[in-house]
């Protein structure tokens, strides 16, 4: 998708990590535009640790070059098993989103699809984040996500509205900033034109926030004094630090990137939701959803079940019903004739082997039914 949305300078490559350089047409100028994305054909999209620093390399790669950064989110989730944890996943996660934080070039995050827990986070650290028409965003893994349905009696749709789950919830919740008019496979047009006027739109507000606050400039003055004559203080806290600094004055930031950062922390501030201690914890006061599912669960099973009433299914349909069945007709018309000792002694006795004959028919119909209601057979049986 990638390819098509301009030409690729360079690419690089590595089981689910992806990153991209993309010259595309900025209304007739040409910009490059730098690409960070999961790969879904490998791993399913999800990132181990060393996936985390190539992309924290990459953004700092593209930052020294002030080349804009569109980062796509399609993932499950980062890695979680035991080798992830061993390699510190967790502080490779915390690297990337330090960087996404902390770069000084126009970020612009776009859900393209499945946007999970800590393999989405350090991505939508941007100065703007949309989505695709069915994209998914959410802190909360897949398997979570179902325990907490489960737990609180939630259908899917239940749940998506509480946790906020689509776009147009996530929109209505102030968590992304719009929605694309596209979904993947249909022409790439539109999401080009929301990745160029994104960033133009970025750009435009980092320009007018410059010119409306002088003290931007002042902070900037100042910045640029602690590069020129850092404090030994600074020096020691530079010398261990294990973001991105700047060598050299060619790739030192401008004014601009002062403010992308400041105003990429104002929007990230804006999206997180804070609690009072007082409200904090499972035994605090909180109103909890209502989940119908169980209900709704429960009339949906009634009305298949009397539709199965009306229209039954055919004994001769089931080889093994069929055989049980023809026994039972067969046993149940000679239960009471006589039978002398000797017959007996060969066919058994007729009451014995009618209530054999029975027990088979019902074990048997009983199996053949569970085998087709599956999960709903408890409560057919109960209304049987």
């Amino acid at each position: 998708m990638i390819r098509r949305l301009g030409d690729v300078v360079s690419e690089d490559r590595d089981g689910p990590f992806y990153a991209a350089e993309v010259t595309m047409d900025f209304d007739g100028v040409p910009r490059r535009v730098g690409f960070i994305a999961q790969n879904r054909a490998a791993r399913s999209g999800e990132w181990m640790p060393e996936h985390h620093l190539k992309a924290a390399n990459s953004i700092v790669e593209f930052a020294n070059r002030s080349i804009p950064i569109v980062s796509l989110m399609d993932t499950p989730g980062a890695a979680g098993d035991e080798v992830a944890n061993k390699n510190n996943q967790s502080h490779c996660i915390s690297r990337l989103i330090a960087e996404m934080s902390n770069t000084d070039v126009p970020n612009l995050g776009i859900v393209y699809g499945l946007g999970y827990s800590g393999g989405a986070i350090p991505l939508a650290a941007s100065n703007l984040i949309l989505s695709v028409r069915d994209g998914v965003f959410s802190t909360i893994q897949p398997k979570g996500l179902a325990s907490i349905a489960r737990r609180l009696n939630l259908s899917w749709q239940q749940c998506a509205k509480q946790v906020g789950l689509s776009p147009y919830e996530l929109r209505r919740q102030g968590n992304i900033d719009a929605i694309i008019d596209y979904v993947p496979g249909e022409d790439v047009e539109n999401l080009r034109l929301a990745i160029v006027s994104g960033i133009g739109h970025v750009e435009e507000g980092i320009k007018r926030f410059v010119r409306e606050n002088p003290y931007v400039l002042d902070e900037y003055r100042r910045s640029i004094g602690r590069y020129l004559n850092p404090s030994e203080r600074l020096r020691k806290v530079q010398a261990s630090a294990a973001l991105k600094l700047t060598k050299n004055p060619t790739e030192y930031l401008n004014v601009f990137g002062i403010a992308y950062r400041y105003l990429r922390y104002l929007r990230v501030r804006r999206r997180i939701k804070a609690t009072s201690t007082q409200s904090y914890g499972r035994l605090s006061e909180q109103e909890l959803p209502a989940g119908e599912l169980a209900t709704r669960t429960s009339r949906e099973r009634r009305e298949t079940f009397l539709r199965w009433l009306q229209d039954p299914d055919r004994v001769i349909y089931d080889d093994a019903v069929s055989r049980a069945w023809k026994n039972y007709v067969e046993k149940k018309q000679t239960v009471h004739d006589d039978r002398g000792r000797f017959m007996q002694l060969i066919f058994g006795e007729r009451r014995q082997n009618y209530a054999d004959a029975r027990n088979t028919l019902i074990s048997t119909v009983g199996m053949y039914l569970y085998r087709r209601w599956k999960v709903d057979a408890a409560g057919n049986f109960r209304s049987l």
